[in-house]
């Protein structure tokens, strides 16, 4: 193979766009235009199934990630925030990092009766057949330490990973040559983490927030200089004939993120509108996420299994509020729970923006 040269399939990168669109369509018309069910999609597979968003920016998860933790922790300081975000997504469970978020700042500091309360909360859990992770990502683990209860071994891996935040993480995070390459770098060797899940608590920290005054966590980091290819994504990718190294990959995510405006703006995509007035891109991030669920919707078209199947979340469920981002504006009424109309971008959007054109300057205000 050529690995200077990739010319992904045309008939596959046209389904590539079509499912991203449809993805996107889907959310608008049930969150934007609060349409019955049936008039969601005429996509039958997407009207059935569960996939993420096309924007990262707009899973539940992640809207979760940014309103409850890093705008309510991102005051008391970069270590701080970094270990509340990181807490949570290592365990990916809201209902888990809820219980344990009241410990997390004793813990970090190195409080031993925080940690003592964290594992009892956690083996609680656990007795009462509680998950304690999600299987979202396949790498988040926690390897024994030798403690007599999982709880104990859990603790014990946060307390690893407080210690990685302080002595390595937030230090080159802090200097301008901390880019989103070299910290994924410094996660992805360590314990507890793998390559996805390392990548994943990176982007949390790259998004905009009030309490910053527009600023981010991770300030020198670019969102769109690099990215981390999961294995669904590379099963998406080989679909359009993209097969090699990561970095073949990540060539073919930049290629194909450099064209997608281009693509995506003829169909009438739904553009996210920032709290600034300009429409907002898909991020280099955002297409390497489409490509993984598009390997899942791929399989389901050509006749494979549902895993997922569409379902209004449960009554006890964490649902997004008003989730004011500086960037992104608001993107749910707290009355009604639906994302306010006014925020997205109309079909004839005469300029499309990158993530930090729009950008104002640290502390200035939206109009």
């Amino acid at each position: 193979m050529n690995h200077n040269w990739i010319a992904p399939n045309p008939v596959e990168e046209e389904l590539f766009w079509h499912f991203v669109w449809a993805r996107q369509e889907c959310f608008y018309n049930r969150k934007v235009l609060g349409l019955p069910r049936e008039q969601w999609t005429t996509d039958e597979v997407i009207a059935r199934a569960r996939f993420t968003n096309a924007y990262r920016e707009l899973d539940r998860g992640t809207q979760f990630g940014v309103e409850h933790v890093l705008e309510r922790h991102a005051h008391e300081g970069p270590e701080l925030a970094v270990a509340h975000s990181m807490t949570y997504r290592w365990f990916n469970r809201i209902a888990t990092y809820i219980d344990v978020e009241p410990l997390v700042g004793l813990a970090y500091e190195g409080d031993r009766e925080a940690f003592e309360v964290i594992a009892q909360l956690l083996d609680e859990r656990l007795d009462a057949k509680q998950k304690v992770f999600t299987g979202a990502y396949m790498c988040s683990y926690a390897p024994a330490w030798g403690h007599p209860t999982k709880g104990w071994d859990y603790a014990e891996s946060l307390r690893y990973m407080y210690q990685l935040v302080r002595e390595r993480f937030v230090p080159l995070m802090e200097s301008p040559q901390g880019s989103l390459r070299q910290l994924y770098a410094v996660l992805e060797s360590s314990h507890g983490f793998g390559p996805f899940l390392a990548y994943q608590c990176c982007l949390d920290l790259m998004y905009p927030l009030v309490a910053l005054g527009g600023g981010r966590v991770a300030r020198h980091a670019d969102v769109d200089s690099w990215t981390q290819p999961g294995p669904g994504c590379t099963k998406g990718l080989l679909l359009l004939g993209v097969k090699g190294t990561d970095s073949v990959q990540v060539r073919a995510l930049r290629a194909l993120h450099a064209k997608h405006v281009d693509v995506l703006h003829p169909l009438g995509f739904r553009w996210l509108r920032t709290h600034y007035g300009s429409s907002l891109q898909l991020s280099l991030g955002n297409i390497e996420n489409c490509f993984c669920e598009y390997s899942k919707w791929r399989r389901m078209v050509d006749g494979g299994h549902v895993k997922t199947l569409w379902s209004e979340p449960a009554a006890w469920e964490w649902q997004p509020g008003s989730v004011t981002l500086p960037y992104y504006g608001n993107w749910y009424e707290p009355e009604t729970g639906r994302l306010v109309a006014s925020k997205w971008a109309p079909e004839a959007e005469d300029e499309v923006h990158e993530h930090g054109d729009a950008m104002p300057s640290h502390g200035e205000q939206a109009a």
